[in-house]
């Protein structure tokens, strides 16, 4: 019951995200315990570095993506109205969903608010580990590299952490016990994730120009028109071509740019059916990586004031996808790059300057919650 003020909502506990499942390890995903919220990102994409997905939240009927982040009492909430870091669960101490009614402090946005809180040291040594694991073995073959006679990519996913704190203690110099407290934590993981595309490339004979042998749908052969031939029928203004003999082209007429291009696509790993058939099966496996670091400095100045300091970094990687890996990964223009973020290039690494301070501290003086 909130006696202070008429504000409402749900407070997600630390014992809530020890002993719940949550896929991503991501504290705000904890927001499907309070009513009225729903959750429109896509399910997959929920992890540390996943700032869009996990904000793609409604609560009590506001906008999705109109939420806003508090982090210690300081905004994390960038211009789009997401969260710039998504902190670790072995670093969350609570996390409350504000659905309304709340006070004008932490209300700036047209939907709710994600008030997070980070753990704090104390007089004793506290730690934590955690990790878990999903190995090949654990995992089924897709349809399509099964139909195709593809094994099982081996594409393990390993998640680790852990989290240290007590209070600062100096021999003969400091005893900061009932006074200053440290705390840091750090989380990773590891993923490999098998992909497979099917998709249309020439043949062999396709590549030299000769379509004698490519079929239409209907099992006939493809006819190959000759562009220097076309001729405009003035009583019916359609236009007409001459087909090669044999649907080949000439040697002479295939340009050397253009064939040098066909030569750098794989040969299908099948026969195909018909001209444009998606008869190659293109697999790689995508390798991606994240690690992030929390630590926090808690002071009590006076007993009526109490101040405390936060850093957090994360970096995360995450491959394009390469079907096309038997020359692509030399030939950059056919890599064709669906993935989200460049590989071996960290993305996001979350700036916030509050009280003059460096970048990516988080400051809060005076503190009024005792964590």
């Amino acid at each position: 019951m909130e006696t202070a003020n008429a504000s409402t909502g749900q407070v997600i506990d630390s014992q809530k995200m020890t002993d719940l499942p949550n896929l991503g390890r991501n504290p705000f995903m904890f927001a499907k315990l309070a009513p009225n919220v729903v959750q429109a990102g896509d399910p997959r994409f929920n992890r540390m570095q996943d700032q869009s997905g996990s904000s793609a939240i409604s609560i009590a009927g506001g906008p999705v993506r109109g939420n806003n982040n508090l982090l210690d009492g300081v905004p994390i909430t960038d211009s789009t109205n997401r969260a710039v870091i998504i902190p670790t669960m072995e670093a969350v101490m609570e996390v409350k969903i504000m659905a309304s009614t709340f006070d004008a402090e932490v209300g700036r946005t047209g939907g709710g608010m994600f008030n997070t809180f980070l753990k704090s040291g104390s007089n004793q040594l506290h730690g934590s580990l955690m990790g878990y694991l999903r190995e090949k073995q654990y995992l089924a073959n897709s349809f399509f590299n099964n139909r195709n006679g593809v094994p099982r990519p081996d594409q393990p996913f390993r998640n680790f952490g852990g989290s240290l704190s007590g209070p600062v203690w100096i021999p003969k110099l400091y005893d900061g016990r009932n006074k200053t407290f440290w705390f840091v934590s750090q989380e990773a993981y590891r993923q490999k994730s098998g992909i497979s595309r099917e998709l249309a490339t020439p043949t062999a004979l396709e590549r030299t120009g000769n379509f004698s042998r490519s079929l239409d749908r209907s099992g006939r052969v493809y006819p190959i028109f000759d562009p220097l031939t076309s001729r405009l029928d003035p009583a019916t203004g359609v236009v007409t071509r001459t087909p090669f003999s044999d649907s080949t082209i000439p040697a002479s007429r295939i340009n050397p740019i253009g064939a040098r291009l066909a030569s750098y696509f794989p040969l299908p790993t099948r026969s195909p059916s018909y001209l444009g058939d998606t008869a190659y099966l293109g697999n790689d496996v995508l390798v991606d990586r994240a690690d992030q670091y929390t630590a926090k400095f808690d002071h009590e100045l006076f007993s009526w004031w109490k101040a405390n300091l936060s850093y957090l970094h994360y970096k995360s990687r995450e491959p394009r996808r390469q079907p096309l890996q038997q020359r692509s990964r030399a030939e950059p223009f056919l890599a064709f790059p669906q993935g989200r973020h460049h590989p071996d290039q960290p993305h996001h690494y979350p700036q916030r300057h509050h009280r003059s301070q460096s970048p990516l501290w988080l400051q809060s003086l005076p503190e009024r919650h005792h964590l």
